[in-house]
């Protein structure tokens, strides 16, 4: 899958606390900077979430590196 994710993408879901449109766009940004964004993807054959994982900086694992 690729593709582009714009303002225009943004909706809110409940309990997430991100705003629809350019707000939630800007909140989505920070989040991934902030290493706190987690991607669900669901498909029709697994819809709990096929593919998942943490999206931005690494987590720190004590090596120096992140």
């Amino acid at each position: 899958m690729t593709g582009t994710l714009t303002a225009a993408d943004v909706r809110p879901v409940a309990g997430q606390g991100i705003a629809a449109g350019a707000e939630g766009f800007a909140q989505i940004v920070e989040a991934m900077r902030n290493g706190a964004a987690y991607a669900n993807v669901h498909t029709a054959q697994i819809t709990s979430g096929e593919i998942r994982g943490a999206i931005g900086k690494p987590h720190d694992h004590g090596n120096g590196q992140d």
